[in-house]
């Protein structure tokens, strides 16, 4: 054993960051030909090379692990591990399967009483068999409105959570996460422990009609201090047990002056009547409007019907004046867009989906149009799937003739097919290695662009060398060192008086310097305080540092003026 462990730790090359770790093993790529090379353990998956035994597998044993790798057997711990808060599935006879780790197992067993399930419980494993099964019997079934500290119930029932959450999804495959994987709005089975919610089950899917916006402060960010509520028709206000009838015209103030009076627990909902709206602050909203406590304040929630949603983001993204069938692509991206964001739960400690910023997509019940609703309702229903999935719709104000990579945007992203770079037009693409071919490129409007007389489609400015956001001081040169496939800059060197910084990723890179003054493609000169795209080439002459750029936006997914462009080329088409 030791002479294996010591010629791992050789081939392993050095011994910084190796340690030993007991770990529950459940599975290795010996048995499973999924994870060829590698090891399941409820503590995660782990390289291994296969050589670690099948005999291992339902044992604690202790291993030499450096980063994600094993790299020597210590020894077995115990062969007797108990798997807590596992989720237990079915039962057939003397057959019981578990769920645990990302693992689907089956035992033997011949215990009494184990039926109901699906169900949360403590399982003692010895070999292939069960010694006992310790079901926990506290839990609440409920309708998940926050997480963050506590869990926040519809019915304003708040519980403390564990750091160490388990929950386990079953309506899309049989899924285990953290407390982060339950979806506002969604319902769910949570379990308790010493008072805490250790474990909870979502066996319901996401309701795909109902979208829950989190909307922004006067003051910016989320945290509203100070809420007026009013409809035209009037509305109820519900806290925990109390309910309250406000008439047509009556104000509700919430604030920390009122809050006493006002909340039984955490939250006040606010439903409108039948065919009314609901202000907040003097903007009208279309659904329910949750008002959530918080630090500092509260958070302020609507939860509305999917195309609702959809009427308030169309026109608040493109222009209403645009062809009708531009819109009905922005109502396809925006409607998948929201679908996959709404899964990725990012505002779950704001009691909602989403927000109404750019972070997601613009909502602006005061865009709603005729324009908008049409949109919407020709599309009811649909999305844009990739190989039988709904796809990350992005989209973006204009292109520069070509788009960029996600993953090279993003970094954490990785590309997909359908935001991969490409030609958006009939053009001749530069060699973007070189910045000299780069910078004509930039320079000069090829009419084979479909956006070439867009205002976005080419811009420029001289830089002010104090301008530049870097610690570098007054600037004297700025190198582009990177470059995405599409020809977007993924790093720059800027050289200054204080020394040299290099700065990458697209928002620090957009966000280098503020440029003032920029020359459009129209002819027309906007103020601008960061850089309209990434896509940019640099030029220096006799001191002077210029930019020449294109596009405005990220640059991944739709560009909406190209949509447009397109849908009145198709126009004209079919009136000819």
């Amino acid at each position: 054993m030791w002479i294996q462990i010591l010629s791992r730790l050789s081939e392993a090359g050095d011994f910084e960051r190796i340690s030993s770790k007991e770990m529950t093993v459940l599975t290795t790529g010996e048995s499973t030909e999924e994870i060829k090379g590698y090891i399941l353990c409820a503590e995660g998956l782990y390289k291994s090379d296969d050589f670690v035994p099948v005999s291992l597998e339902n044992t604690v044993t202790e291993f030499l692990v450096k980063g994600d790798a094993v790299i020597g057997i210590c020894s077995v711990v115990s062969d007797n591990p108990v798997f807590e808060r596992c989720l237990v599935l079915d039962r057939k006879g003397e057959e019981i399967t578990v769920f645990y780790g990302g693992c689907k197992k089956k035992f033997k067993t011949d215990i009494e009483g184990v039926s109901d399930v699906p169900f949360i419980a403590d399982v003692s494993i010895k070999g292939d068999n069960i010694l006992s099964c310790e079901r926990y019997t506290t839990e609440k079934y409920g309708r998940i409105i926050a997480v963050g500290d506590s869990i926040l119930f519809d019915d304003d029932y708040s519980y403390a959570a564990a750091e160490d959450m388990i929950v386990y999804s079953s309506y899309d495959g049989i899924k285990s996460g953290g407390y982060s994987d339950l979806i506002s709005g969604n319902y769910a089975r949570v379990v308790f422990e010493d008072n805490k919610a250790v474990c909870a089950l979502c066996e319901e899917s996401p309701d795909e009609d109902i979208i829950r916006t989190a909307l922004s402060a006067s003051e910016g960010g989320l945290v509203h201090k100070s809420i007026d509520i009013s409809s035209d028709k009037g509305f109820t206000a519900k806290s925990g047990g109390s309910e309250k009838e406000y008439k047509s015209g009556e104000v509700l103030t919430v604030n920390s002056a009122s809050q006493a009076q006002l909340f039984s627990g955490k939250k006040i909902s606010l439903t409108p009547k039948s065919g009314s709206k609901i202000s907040v602050n003097g903007r009208e909203y279309e659904g329910r409007i949750d008002i959530i406590s918080c630090e500092g304040g509260y958070n302020v929630v609507c939860e509305m019907n999917v195309d609702t949603y959809l009427y308030g983001v169309v026109c608040a993204e493109m222009p209403s004046s645009y062809d009708d069938e531009a819109l009905k692509a922005q109502a396809l991206a925006a409607r998948s867009y929201v679908y996959n964001q709404r899964l990725g739960n990012k505002r779950i400690d704001c009691g909602a989906n989403i927000d109404d910023t750019t972070a997601f997509q613009v909502y602006n019940p005061s865009s709603v149009c005729e324009e908008a609703v049409k949109a919407v309702d020709k599309t009811k229903g649909e999305m844009i799937l990739y190989e039988g999935n709904v796809i990350t719709a992005c989209f973006y104000s204009t292109s520069c003739g070509i788009s960029a990579n996600s993953g090279e945007i993003w970094d954490s992203y990785k590309t997909p097919e359908y935001l991969s770079s490409r030609t958006i037009g009939e053009l001749n693409m530069p060699d973007f290695s070189s910045e000299e071919e780069t910078l004509k490129f930039f320079k000069l409007i090829d009419e084979g662009g479909y956006e070439a007389d867009c205002p976005y489609y080419r811009w420029s400015f001289r830089a002010d060398k104090n301008s530049f956001k870097t610690d570098a001081g007054k600037v004297q040169n700025v190198t582009v060192t990177k470059r995405g496939e599409g020809g977007n800059v993924t790093e720059v060197l800027v050289e200054g008086e204080k020394g040299e910084t290099a700065v990458s990723g697209e928002s620090n890179i957009r966000n280098l310097l503020s440029p003032g003054s920029v020359k459009l493609n129209d002819g027309t000169e906007r103020e601008f305080t960061s850089l309209l795209s990434s896509f940019f080439a640099i030029e220096i002459i006799e001191g002077e540092i210029y930019f020449y750029g294109g596009g405005y936006g990220h640059g991944v997914g739709m560009s909406q003026n190209g949509a447009e462009v397109l849908a009145e080329q198709e126009k004209i088409i079919r009136k000819s």
